[in-house]
């Protein structure tokens, strides 16, 4: 069935605002920002509004856009309690596309939308989500460090972190920072649905692409030395091996250059290294930049 959602003239802002279901479905691009499939289908209702969607008049502004109806009891939908999350996401692409898991799954809701860690602790000062989804994917964010802020200000909190990159010191440093769990974008959307219902439950999850890659380094012997850094610590180490000066990643951290410095000294002494080239190597070999 298809019905007609009309929008108010001026959808709310996607940072930091209630998103309960309520904005328009722009047409999914295309690209590695976006994992939603090829259609989206329009959200049936705005804040403040009632849940029913109104049907377009013969006068119909061009902002009303079409949308497919789903029974809640259909194949994939759940009947479960609702999950009401807190999407944290930088690129407003991902930001769309995480509406493809609103729609597989009608007991998750997406109620609140951040785009930086002000956002996120400005929102949980009155809110209260069942889940945090925090998209690593954009190092604007610097999300391995804001789970680690946001959970030792609010330690009770589930957080789910999903990430483009299959990276397994980044799920390392984001497990140990206080994530429930790591998923991969490039999963299947039945498991990026799972691993949210599991982490709001209480458990944990790791990626089975991930957690199949530690098995095997663990069998043939080989550790991972980066674990002994700290989210920020990890964040510093891969601009370092990137070749992003120090006055660059001052700027990009809010941090002094001295600041700065002190972490580089740091972690060449955790990590046993004389130089940068030193440490680009180990990047290297970790995969953190390109071998």
């Amino acid at each position: 069935m298809v019905t007609e959602f009309t929008l108010p003239p001026a959808c709310p802002a996607l940072h930091g605002q209630p998103a309960h279901p309520g904005r328009a479905a722009p047409v999914a691009p295309a690209g590695p920002d976006c994992f939603a499939p090829n259609f989206l289908l329009g959200w049936d209702n705005f804040p403040g509004t009632p849940r029913t969607p109104t049907q377009r008049p013969p006068d119909a502004r061009p902002n009303t856009v079409l949308a497919m109806s789903i029974d809640a009891t259909g194949p994939g939908m759940r009947t479960g309690a609702v999950r009401h999350l807190l999407l944290v996401a930088a690129n407003r692409i991902a930001q769309t596309g995480y509406r493809a898991v609103e729609e597989a799954d009608r007991s998750i809701i997406f109620e609140w939308i951040a785009a930086s860690r002000e956002e996120v602790l400005h929102i949980l000062a009155s809110a209260h989500p069942d889940l945090l989804l925090v998209d690593l994917t954009d190092d604007r964010l610097h999300g391995t460090q804001l789970i680690h802020d946001v959970v030792g200000a609010h330690p009770a909190i589930r957080v789910l972190a999903v990430s483009a990159r299959e990276d397994l010191i980044e799920a390392e440093v984001a497990l140990q920072g206080g994530a429930g769990g790591y998923v991969c974008r490039s999963a299947a959307l039945e498991e990026i649905i799972k691993a949210i219902h599991l982490v709001a439950d209480g458990n944990n999850y790791l990626d089975p692409a991930l957690a199949q890659r530690i098995a095997l380094q663990k069998l043939m012997g080989k550790s991972i030395s980066l674990r002994v850094l700290s989210p920020r610590e990890y964040e510093v180490f891969c601009m370092l091996a990137a070749g992003v000066p120090l006055t660059e990643i001052a700027r990009l951290l809010n941090l002094s250059y001295k600041t700065v410095a002190n972490y580089g000294g740091t972690i060449k002494g955790k990590l046993k290294l004389s130089t940068r080239e030193d440490l680009r190597a180990l990047a290297r070999r970790t995969g953190v930049i390109p071998g």
